[in-house]
């Protein structure tokens, strides 16, 4: 209790004595009530750990609720307890809830190796195989793999069975995998045919002979299929001589062939018929073998010659495709005629490019029948 002394001072009076005190140190009223000091907010302790199993993750604390993502097993992750039942997870600046039993504390175990699916056997001969980055022909190559290599993978995806190379990930095209383990080399006897020869030119444009040309044709698919698939190849003929047709029937079958390809020109009295074509006998034995030998042919024939016209398949009752003990196919590499093919058949890039057609489609079929 105060009253008022002079306009500087008062009295103040505590129980039966009294005080002086400067006013401005007194206000009027009942004094104020003290609040309680404020609540500390709860320390979060927030454990390091991992999931122990793929762990749903919700935004709420209910598991009816939509997965806004999943946490992957053995992946570290922060957590928190937020209940008995619940913890609170913690992934950059977003928060995520699941069931605390999915969760463990500590450092995660070493997820366990991924187990093979099954063994696979690279399928190039005389090529290789290359180990790709991804499941796509157009990614890094990691490295190659030798024809006949064995391999354990792990599944495939978009054509491409996964392996492990060079302690990583690697892929390579089912296309060039087999289950079995193939053969070094194929044991089949291939027998080519220069047509004519000797005092049979064939077709002649000014300087040029089919005989010289087929030749050089036939010498040069015997080269590459030697060379690359290790192949057993034999010529009808090797030099300049002449041979019967019926003679060229006798020696596919004294050497023993297992396919017959004779290689020619074509020739037209109009300069406008162009193009390559090969031809299968459909009186022939071995009529159904002899029409996949010649289609590999011609396939790949023309995937070298690709500016040249395709004539494609066709069925002909030539005697060196009809009489052989074997499946046969009578290859046209263009016609001499031909101001266009001609260009080709004089070219030894071109005539290079076409042995190798005509290799390929020889290998496709060896590969598919022995």
């Amino acid at each position: 209790v105060s009253s008022k002394y002079n306009t500087s001072w008062s009295v103040v009076y505590l129980g039966n004595e009294t005080y002086y005190t400067p006013t401005v140190g007194i206000t009027t009223g009942a004094p104020p009530v003290a609040k309680p000091p404020a609540a500390k907010p709860p320390v979060v302790q927030k454990v390091q750990g991992y999931a122990n199993r793929n762990a749903n993750l919700y935004k709420k604390t209910l598991q009816s609720s939509p997965v806004a993502r999943v946490l992957p097993q053995y992946t570290t992750v922060t957590y928190s307890k937020h209940n008995t039942s619940w913890s609170v997870v913690y992934i950059g600046t977003e928060t995520f809830y699941t069931p605390t039993s999915w969760l463990t504390a500590g450092k995660a175990p070493a997820a366990p190796a991924a187990k093979p699916q099954g063994k696979v056997y690279t399928n190039t001969p005389g090529d290789v195989l290359n180990v790709r980055a991804s499941a796509s022909a157009s990614s890094t190559v990691l490295g190659r793999l030798a024809h006949g290599t064995q391999v354990d993978h792990y599944g495939s995806t978009n054509g491409f069975y996964k392996i492990k190379y060079n302690g990583r990930d690697g892929y390579i095209s089912t296309a060039y995998a087999m289950t079995l383990k193939p053969n070094a080399a194929s044991n089949a006897v291939i027998v080519l045919d220069a047509g004519h020869g000797g005092r049979d030119p064939g077709a002649v444009s000014g300087s040029l002979y089919e005989k010289t040309v087929v030749l050089d044709v036939s010498k040069r698919v015997e080269t590459y299929l030697r060379s690359k698939y290790g192949y057993e190849v034999r010529l009808t003929r090797s030099t300049d001589v002449y041979l019967t047709l019926d003679q060229r029937v006798q020696t596919a079958k004294t050497l023993r062939g297992n396919l017959f390809v004779s290689l020619h020109t074509n020739a037209a009295t109009t300069p406008a018929a162009k193009g390559v074509e090969t031809f299968y006998s459909s009186y022939s034995a071995h009529s159904a073998k002899s029409r996949v030998l010649a289609t590999n042919i011609q396939s790949n024939l023309m995937g070298k010659m690709s500016g040249m016209t395709n004539r494609g398949v066709k069925t002909a009752n030539y005697y060196v495709i009809s009489y052989n003990t074997m499946p046969s196919a009578l290859v046209e590499l263009g016609f001499i005629s031909s101001p266009q093919d001609v260009t080709h058949l004089r070219s030894d890039a071109s005539r290079q490019r076409m042995a190798e057609g005509v290799a390929e489609g020889i290998a496709q079929y060896v590969r598919a029948y022995h």
